[in-house]
Parts: C-alpha cells; structure tokens; sequence
C-alpha cells in the first residue's frame, strides 16, 4: 500500500496536462450544503409514505422492512413499470441543495480549463450551479440518448455527462422524461452512443471515482470492465478516518482469486497503475485544491445538514388517491419473497380498478411461488382465456403457466405453452426472454431427471445442448433489452447445463457470476438458490474427479461450505419445501 505523498505528485502532474476527468456518484452530494439523500435514505423515506400495515406488524415496521431488504434501483424500475407517471416524481425531492466542496473543485478546475467535462449518475442540478457560480454559463448537459451521437471535444464547450438522465435541462426546464427512460435502461444494455462516447473516455483519460457506489452491475459496470485502456482509474472509497491509503491495482489483481471481490476493487484490479483510495473523501479533494486552485476560492458556507421532504407527502396522497397502495406494496412484498401477504394485498385492489389486471397477473406468481399450485393453474387458465385482458397480460400468463408445468415436472405441456407465447403477438421482450430462458429449464431438468435414472449418455447430452442453446439465445436477448433478474437468473441456468455437459471451467463461472447479481439485487431467496448450485456444482466436480482422493475430498467439502450457506439463507427466506431440498442436500 502507498501513501498519498508517493502518489498526489504524479495524480497532480495528470491533472495539469488536461487528461483527467471525474466522475461522480451520489456519494459527492452527500456533504452539506447539498444535503441530498442517499438512496438508501429516500428509499426509507418513501415507504415511510406508502407502506400499508399488515396483520402483524404495525405501518413503520413495514416500511422499515421494505426499505431494507428492496434495492432503490429495483424499486424504482418496479415503480416506473407498473405506473410510470408517478415514479419519476419520487425523485423531485433531489431537485434542490447548493454546491459543496466537491461541485466548487470541479468548476474550478472548469474554470482553468483543466478538467474538459465531468460524468455523473445523478440527476440533480448541483453541479450546474457551481459551474455558474464561478462564472461559466457556456455549458451542456447530456442527459438524452441522441446527445451522445455528437463528437465529443475536449476544447469545446464545458459538458455535463448524466448518464442516468437529468431533472433539468441546460434552460432549467423539467426535464424527468429522460430519467424515466434511463430507469427503464439501468439493468439493460447501454445505448450505443453512449456506450462509445463512454469507452472513448476509459480509453482517452483518466478516472477519478468520487462518491460512486459501483452497484451498477448490469448497466455501468459492463462497460467499464470490459473496456481495455492504459490510462488509469482512481476510486475513492470514503471512509471516516483522514488518512488516505492507495491500493495499486497490482496488489488487488493478486488478490484475485476471491470472486466475490466488490466491484471497485474487480474494476481497479482490471487496470495497470489504477490505485483504490481509502479514507476521507473530503481530505481526498481538499489535498487537490491546495494544489491545483487557490483554497480561497474553494471554501463553502458551512451548513447544517438537513434535507426537505416534503414534496413526497404530496406525492404519497397523489398514490393513495388513485388507490394504487396495494398493488404497490404487494409487489414489495413479492421482492422480499414474501409471497402470502403479497397475495393478501393483491385481493385488496379493487374491482374495476385499472390495477386489477396487473394485481392479477403478480397474484398468480406469488401462488406459484407459495407452492399453492393448483390455485395458480386456475388463475393463470382464466386470465390466459379472457378476451377481455390485453394479450401482453395473456402472454405473461403463458410463460408463468409454461414455468409452474416445468416445476411439476410436465415438460411437454410447458413447452407447447412456451412456445405459444414465443408466437404472440404483439409481444415485449421479456417475455421472449422468459419463454425461451423457461424453455432451457425445461430441457435441464429433463436432463437432470434423466441422469437419476441412469438414462443413456447421448440422451442426457442431447438435452443439455438443447437447453443450452435455449439459454444462449436468451442470454443474447437480455443483453439488449433484459432486466437484472432475467441476467441472473440465466447466467445460473447456464452454470447449470455446463455442468451436464461437463464444461466445468465455464460453469464456475457463470454460477458464481450469477451468485454475484443476485447478492447485488438483494433477493435473498436466489442467492441462497444460487449457493445451492454452487454446492451442486462442487459435488458434481468431486465426482468427476473421484480418483484423485485430495480433490475429491476438497471439492466435497466446498460442496458442503455452500450447501450450509443456501441452508441458512433458506431458513429464513424460502418455503418449508425448499427448506427441506437445502438440508437433503447438506
């Protein structure tokens, strides 16, 4: 590890040659006065307004328990698909707070024309103001699609980069349209305009992360890991102690072995001379302005930190009045996999409500997912044959009904309901996606069932590439236009047929990317799934190499670590069946 004295000088001598650029997470509008919220402390403060109490536990304990195990990233996309008019309007709340140190920093260095532009996933308007406080009113903000086919010049006009869209434009006009467009985004694949405006900037500058969590991992993250450059990348972790302590990628490259590094330390790992910056972000920034611009310029009113609410208590009774609560709870519910309250609060919406189709549709999967199967199969049958439900609804009840066949063990029946919804039109694609990711699981499971019976080889193996192909072509679907839990969710079932095929390498690491997502989406009962294979694939490996008694016996007992970890997991989350498939197990 090195010092910031062995590294500030030559970090300084970059800055001045006009090659560096920042880019900044919500984290850089944490200190007064921007006072912005992080997202966990907007996501509490919206179900503190929305939840609904339940027959056991009061409204605050509920709104503490969604805040707490749902994703904000998760919660907003489930918000702006189900009602999209009202999601975006959750964020107006960011849209106040004055530039603090770190937004002053960046325009002065704008101001000396060191720093060319700036990347950012936050919507909010900070760093416009700084910019005009230091007397630059020529600027542009990027926070469309079609802003990023320009050319990018570093000796034009000063530029914002929002990534994830803007609550204003450049004239101050509202602007929520593009972050609604953006949310529907994060978990798909990047634009391609932007996505090469972005590998243009990895591969011409250096980085320096401020403020950013790097949790983007199925939109950001691609993109930076996969693209090859020489220049360097430096993370700031904060931290509350002041000293500041580098990481040289070198040293977490060695430490590589480790797959479930966090992000920052795999992005920094995958550079030469990129360093992860441990310690205080404000001593961080407040060492860059001692050199780079006069101290005085940079000083903030010091303020105390306080953050206005308000506006979401109009928004709240906005939801309440159109008697959207209990759909919006029940699919929270459905998040935490909690599936029988999830049910009760799908009976609450009311009839002739325009929630009823959606409620009817997320009560279906909730009893497929409770185990209540005979339930599920008549609700999806009635919504599947009533003329009145739109065919999108129709097409997502033949999918759901292809899956809870594939979970009986009824192959053929799922497949012709798969196949079925694949031929529908019109269609979305997810669900082509799921038709054919559940069409792969079908022919796995054939497979899987047909080893236990000691079937022929050439037919296990034959139904693994079918299942394979299946799933690379959803793979190939969800890259374009997926979600994060369909990414997942393949990337496990991938694991799973290399492992039929005894393609090990490529199955170990798809499963413990899949693990990997899922942690990072907070769905407990998946990463315990995903632990479960893992255990699966260590015993599998075992056997494959059952001459060899050193690996033999290391590889059972991996498969014992992770069969343990699914069964503690499982405890708390999943249902007493899958509960009782960890322990057989174990």
């Amino acid at each position: 590890k090195q010092s910031v004295e062995t590294i500030r000088p030559e970090l300084i001598k970059r800055i001045r040659r006009k090659k560096v650029v920042f880019f900044l997470g919500a984290g850089a509008s944490l200190d007064p006065p921007a006072n912005l919220p992080t997202s966990l402390s907007l996501l509490a403060e919206i179900t503190s307004r929305i939840a609904l109490p339940t027959s056991t536990e009061s409204k605050s304990r509920v709104a503490k328990k969604l805040a707490k195990g749902v994703r904000f990233e998760v919660f907003i996309q489930a918000l702006e698909t189900t009602f999209p008019s009202h999601a975006v309007e959750a964020l107006k709340v960011l849209d106040s707070g004055q530039p603090n140190f770190n937004h002053l920093l960046i325009a002065n260095l704008a101001v000396l024309k060191l720093c060319p532009f700036v990347i950012t996933t936050n919507f909010d308007s900070i760093l416009e103001k700084a910019l005009e406080i230091k007397g630059i009113k020529d600027f542009e903000i990027w926070h469309l699609n079609n802003h990023y086919k320009r050319e990018l010049k570093s000796n034009a006009n000063y530029k914002i980069l929002k990534l994830h869209g803007s609550l204003r434009d450049r004239q101050g006009r509202e602007a929520y349209q593009s972050i609604a467009i953006a949310a529907n985004q994060v978990g798909k694949a990047m634009p391609s305009p932007k996505r090469k405006v972005l590998r243009h900037i990895l591969t011409t500058y250096d980085v320096i992360f401020l403020g950013y969590s790097g949790l983007d991992d199925f939109h950001l993250l691609p993109i930076i890991l996969t693209t090859y450059s020489k220049r360097a990348l430096f993370w700031i972790k904060h931290q509350q102690k002041k000293r500041l302590v580098f990481q040289p990628s070198n040293e977490l490259a060695a430490k590589g072995s480790n797959k479930l590094q966090t992000n920052a330390q795999r992005i920094v790992a995958s550079r030469n001379k990129s360093f992860l910056i441990n310690g205080s972000t404000r001593h961080f920034i407040s060492l860059l302005s001692k050199l780079l611009v006069s101290e005085a310029k940079i000083k903030t009113a010091a303020r105390k930190r306080t953050q206005d609410f308000r506006y979401l208590n109009e928004w709240a009774k906005r939801i309440e009045l159109h008697n959207h609560l209990p759909l919006i709870n029940g699919l929270l519910f459905q998040i935490l996999e909690d599936h029988k309250e999830a049910v009760i609060l799908f009976n609450q919406v009311l009839p002739g409500s325009p929630d009823v189709e959606k409620a009817l549709f997320a009560k279906s999967v909730s009893l497929r997912r409770d185990n209540q199967i005979d339930a599920a199969r008549t609700l999806l049958q009635e919504l599947v044959a009533n003329r009145s439900l739109s065919s999108i609804t129709k097409a997502n009840g033949l999918v759901e009904l292809g899956l809870l066949e594939i979970e009986q063990t009824n192959f053929k029946v799922a497949r012709s309901y798969l196949k079925k919804a694949i031929r529908m039109e019109p269609r979305t694609a997810s669900i082509v996606i799921g038709a054919h990711n559940n069409l792969g699981m079908s022919y796995l499971l054939e497979a899987e069932r047909s080893k236990m019976r000691n079937a022929k080889a050439s037919i296990i193996i034959n139904l693994g590439k079918k299942a394979l192909n299946r799933f690379k072509l959803a793979l190939k679907l969800v890259g374009r236009d997926g979600n994060p839990r369909s990414l997942a969710n393949i990337k496990g079932n991938l694991g799973l047929v290399y492992v039929i095929l005894k393609r090990l390498d490529r199955a170990e690491k798809n499963l413990f990317e899949s693990l990997r997502l899922f942690k990072s989406l907070y769905v407990t009962s998946e990463e315990a799934s995903s632990l479960d294979n893992i255990g699966y694939f260590y015993k599998e490996k075992a056997l494959t190499y059952s001459t060899n008694k050193q690996q033999y016996r290391s590889n059972l007992q991996r498969a014992l670590i992770f069969g343990k970890l699914s069964h503690k997991l499982k405890m708390r989350v999943s249902t007493p069946r899958r509960q009782a498939f960890a322990k057989h197990n174990i």
